[in-house]
């Protein structure tokens, strides 16, 4: 009856692993349906498949559970600013989850991916990520932002061209930062002569240097905004061509990824109106 089969399904299937088992396993006596010898020598065997079968759906099931552990990799400029706010209401919601982050350089986080060292990476770049083993999601666009000093000589300047960075220092990034080759390639075709470059690792020590007064920086409007409403630095009023980061996730296409991998992309993408 728990099974809510008729009598004559039952019956089909008992015959049928009769016919496997090559024993009887049931007999009729009078109105009762009772096991034979060979039925109660096999019932211990049937319980055990039946405890078996149900720890195994239980782990399957484990596996769409959103729980366990998750790595994520994501640069400074994305982990301290854009996606803080992201990580705490991912975690609101899912709280079986150990969140584990840490910040890396672009060339990093790839080869991390690959190594499968962590899960999910977020990083930006001028355009959004081609690569055959690599599923890429766009999570929102933002300006990249010539930034100075409020007592830099062009923070005075009504409108900043390419020409008046001729001689300029510049507190960048290091080489393998995602708009450095663009950043390089505009200077080239203006003929600009950088006097000097200085290359930290950090976005906040960037800000530190040039909200001090030493030269221009690159950065993104999210990382930026805070200090140049706070007056500490001051965003240039750029005329050239237009600079715009990709803030972007990654993880590896794989037959099956963790339940906690789209469940993080999701709670990302609900939250780049934000940043959008």
């Amino acid at each position: 009856m728990k099974l809510n089969y008729a009598p004559s399904t039952l019956a089909e299937h008992i015959l049928s692993l009769e016919n496997e088992l090559g024993v009887k396993l049931v007999e009729s006596r009078g109105k009762r349906t009772v096991l034979t010898k060979g039925g109660e020598r096999f019932l211990p065997y049937a319980r055990k498949l039946m405890e078996t079968y149900n720890t195994a759906c239980r782990d399957m099931s484990s596996m769409n559970a959103i729980k366990g552990n998750l790595r994520v990799m994501t640069v400074e400029s994305l982990g301290l600013y854009s996606m803080a706010m992201v990580f705490t209401k991912f975690m609101a919601g899912y709280p079986d989850i150990t969140l584990s982050v840490s910040i890396g350089n672009c060339n990093a986080i790839y080869d991390r991916l690959r190594a499968d060292e962590i899960d999910v990476a977020f990083l930006y770049d001028m355009e959004p990520v081609k690569e055959p083993d690599l599923e890429t999601t766009v999570l929102f666009r933002e300006p990249l932002c010539f930034t100075v000093s409020p007592k830099h000589p062009l923070a005075k300047k009504e409108h900043v061209s390419p020409k008046d960075f001729q001689r300029q220092v510049f507190v960048l990034a290091q080489k393998d930062c995602y708009y450095y080759r663009q950043l390089e390639e505009m200077l080239e075709h203006h003929h600009i002569a950088l006097q000097n470059q200085i290359r930290l690792d950090s976005g906040s020590l960037i800000k530190k240097y040039v909200s001090s007064g030493y030269g221009i920086s690159l950065l993104p409007y999210s990382v930026v905004r805070e200090d140049a409403e706070a007056g500490t630095l001051k965003i240039l009023n750029w005329i050239g061509e237009p600079w715009e980061a990709c803030a972007q996730v990654l993880n590896m296409k794989k037959e099956w990824i963790m339940p906690s991998i789209p469940a993080l992309i999701r709670t990302a993408k609900e939250a780049a109106a934000v940043y959008g």
